[in-house]
């Protein structure tokens, strides 16, 4: 939310280029405090202005952007005093203006008619007793702020009475000390010419929790960014006081339900945690809520429909337009987040942090689950449903204002890789489109299968993806069908459409719901015939002939396009293993390419064994000296270039086979690897394991192309074991002495004998073994 003092103010649509962006991607306390001096440098000569104090012709005057105002609220405490006393400085209301109660009584306006700032005088309408009913009469009180007084009145009735929201805690000092809530009526020129309203915090509400406010508003609307079609506000300025006066006082609201946070002794920043993006995003619902037949906030609209895939609620935009622009979703939260129209989400929104600080996502997922569903669920139905704006707005399917907001999100067709799939990267709070159009030759059916990537050490079970497709048979909007992919917790999922041929294009809008970070998407498309019909089974083999090969047995879950491929290829079509002191040693030098389309991960249970050659692998298992269990399937990830382990159970085979079986996780490159310990025939040998513990290990084994003999000494120089190589790449001492008996625990010297490859005769090196118990 919102802490401290500051401004907040609704401007005219502009480029203006705010301060706030030199905060933005600053996370840490230190990084913020950093940041802080070159945001003081950047405002001090509008507050100046603001204040009534000089300038220097060589600074540069710029007026703060949304993102700025709230920016300087939140970060209060953190600024210099001499920058917080020059804010304070431009702050309150004239104590020699006239005072106006609204006919609700829940206001005073506060005007001028003489100085420096005065108003129109005109009078010719009134609002009696009753707020709502004009009267078409003078009353004694400028027409200007009977409109504002019956705005005023509006938004509390709404706001407050129906939706019930905390009331806003009112301006109180030693000239205005009364509990109602106070409207400034001010003269915006120069550096402020295109503003709408400010809403002023007046420093800590009673009790600590909340900051005081009040709202100024501009006295006339004869600029020509108020006039330039659809507005018509100096003809009309009742309209533009409307829906400024329900969106101003809904932060007022917002400043209501804010704690005053401070730094505390060790350094933590403690603040609110919701955006800027959500409280503009909310007082835009509230002004089309009040008065919807004003769309002022249409203006701002643009920005979601030009880069449609930036995060919705972002913290910092250096655009002040952007956050203007996720009234959209809000609208959208107000619709479509329950069955029927209702505030519930947004108020639970902001009524989770009131009744205990929470951080902003975690109020997200709690007013999703009060409406019975989830954050990604919503998200994600909000994103496909904006497709369906300005040309193509389809009744029903997104807010009632989208055949008015004259844009639309567009995206390009995809050109599948050979595989048939194409993958993206999907901004957090954001969604990306893959779109695939009907072929020539395709079949009767279309299979669409998505993989997403998801963090599987979260403990938030709360879903990171949702995905929408919309099959289109048409150029009418209307004739589209929507459904929903069916996703597991893995970010997995596949549908098969039938009928494929009677539509022209496929189009698949992905979310990624969580706040995090980006993150990658795939999604398959693959139009061929049914291959597999749920319930039945089916094995693909790289070979028909016995002997070393890879199987697949599949059991179709439900019906299964396209068909499964298993060929053997060369080791020069993936990286071979790195030759590490950890190495992969493979029997028979095969490598298995296994394809099939990604809609089978969902549909099908896949798995997968490759057989090798028995004596092959036993020979691998006794020169390296390992057991059974270094023996697996392992898949090679294109992306690292590197081989994992998938383990394996063992599976059948004959007497010239042996191999391992797992469950099929991805199309992909397989192979069998023995892990063994890289001989270097460069050096003389290595020993290993050293040191060597008794409780586990047997041996110490020496490899190397060219040991000959081995002699062990005890510390203090007696012979305790003595071997000669036969021809072995490895062997060593088995932890015994002469007699045959386990040594004891302790340091024992070790000289090898390896043959000289210049000499061809034998020289010695000494090896320190290390024996633990």
């Amino acid at each position: 939310m919102i802490a401290a003092v500051a401004a907040d103010a609704k401007i005219l649509k502009g480029n203006r280029v705010g301060a706030s962006a030199m905060l933005a991607g600053k996370t840490t306390l230190s990084e913020i405090r950093r940041a802080l001096p070159a945001f003081e440098t950047a405002l001090t000569p509008y507050l100046r202005i603001r204040a009534g104090l000089a300038v220097n012709s060589s600074e540069t005057v710029t007026a703060p952007s949304q993102a700025d105002l709230f920016a300087l609220v939140k970060y209060w405490n953190l600024f210099s005093p001499s920058f917080r006393d020059l804010v304070s400085l431009g702050e309150g209301i004239p104590s020699s203006w006239k005072q106006y109660v609204s006919p609700g009584g829940n206001f005073e306006i506060y005007y001028d008619t003489s100085g420096q700032e005065p108003i129109d005088k005109t009078d010719t309408i009134g609002y009696g007793t009753d707020w709502r009913t004009r009267q078409h009469s003078p009353n004694g009180i400028p027409d200007y702020i009977d409109e504002v007084a019956h705005a005023a009145d509006s938004a509390w009735s709404m706001e407050i009475e129906r939706f019930g929201f905390v009331k806003p805690w009112p301006l109180v000092d030693a000239t205005h000390s009364s509990t109602r809530y106070k409207i400034c009526i001010r003269l915006f020129s120069g550096y402020d010419a295109g503003v709408y309203a400010y809403t002023w915090p007046m420093g800590a509400a009673p009790g600590g929790m909340g900051v005081r406010s009040y709202i100024e508003i501009r006295s006339e609307w004869n600029g020509a960014g108020f006039n330039t079609p659809p507005f018509d506000y100096k003809a009309h300025p009742e309209k533009a006081v409307r829906v400024t006066c329900c969106h101003e006082f809904f932060h007022g609201i917002q400043y209501s339900m804010t704690r005053q946070y401070t730094v505390d002794r060790t350094g933590n920043l403690f603040l609110d945690d919701f955006p800027t993006s959500l409280l503009e995003g909310s007082a835009v619902l509230m002004e089309d809520l009040g008065f919807d037949y004003v769309n002022d906030y249409i203006q701002y609209m643009s920005s979601f429909f030009t880069d449609d895939t930036n995060p919705a609620f972002e913290y910092v935009s250096p655009d002040f337009n952007s956050q203007y622009k996720n009234g959209l979703l809000c609208m959208y939260l107000y619709q479509f987040a329950y069955p029927t129209p209702r505030i519930d989400f947004i108020k639970n929104l902001f009524e989770i942090d009131y009744r205990q600080r929470t951080p902003f996502v975690t109020c997200l997922e709690g007013a999703s689950t009060a409406a019975g569903r989830t954050w990604a669920d919503i998200l994600g139905g909000f994103y496909a449903a904006s497709y369906y704006t300005g040309l193509r707005a389809v009744p029903g399917r997104f807010i009632a204002d989208a055949g008015l907001l004259g844009g639309d999100w567009t995206y390009r067709s995809d050109v599948p890789d050979a595989s048939g799939s194409v993958t993206k990267t999907v901004n957090l709070f954001s969604m990306n489109t893959f779109s695939y159009l009907h072929q020539s030759g395709d079949n009767a059916a279309l299979g669409l299968a998505f993989a997403g990537d998801t963090t599987t050490s979260d403990t938030d079970t709360n879903p990171t993806w949702s995905v929408h497709c919309i099959l289109k048979k048409d150029a009418v909007a209307a004739h589209d069908s929507i459904f929903t992919f069916p996703l597991s917790s893995r970010g997995k999922g596949g549908v098969s459409i039938s009928g494929w041929n009677s539509f022209t294009e496929a189009l698949v809008v992905a979310v990624n719901a969580r706040y995090d970070r980006a993150r990658t998407a795939t999604v398959g498309f693959t139009a061929c015939d049914l291959t597999l019909h749920a319930g039945e089974n089916a094995v693909y083999s790289s070979s028909a002939t016995p002997g070393p090969r890879a199987l697949v047995s599949v059991h179709a879950n439900a019906d299964l396009l396209c068909t499964l491929t298993v060929t053997k290829t060369s080791p020069t079509q993936v990286q071979a293993p790195a030759a590490t002191a950890d190495s992969l040693f493979t029997p028979d030098s095969a490598y298995y390419d296994v394809e099939f389309p990604l809609l089978w991960l969902s549909g099908a249970a896949m798995q997968l064994s490759i057989t090798g050659p028995r004596a092959s692998i036993q020979a691998l298992t006794a020169v390296h000296h390992v057991t059974d269990s270094s023996f697996a399937l392992f898949r090679y990830n294109t992306a690292t270039g590197k081989w994992t382990s998938l383990g394996g159970a063992a599976t059948g085979g004959d007497s010239a086979t042996v191999g391992r079986q797992a469950s099929l996780p991805e199309p992909g490159v397989y192979a069998l690897f023995v892990r063994g310990i890289f001989v270097d025939t460069t050096r003389p040998f290595v020993a290993f394991p050293n040191p060597v513990r008794l409780s586990k290990d047997t041996s110490v084994t020496f490899r190397g192309a060219h040991v000959l003999e081995l002699w062990v000494y005890t510390v203090s120089g007696n012979l305790i074991a003595h071997s000669v190589n036969d021809g072995d790449i490895a062997f060593g001492w088995r932890l015994r002495n002469a007699a045959g008996l386990k040594v004891s625990p302790g340091v024992y010297f070790a000289y090898v004998g390896y043959m000289d490859t210049t000499t061809k005769g034998m020289k010695k090196r000494a090896q320190k073994i290390f024996v633990l118990p």
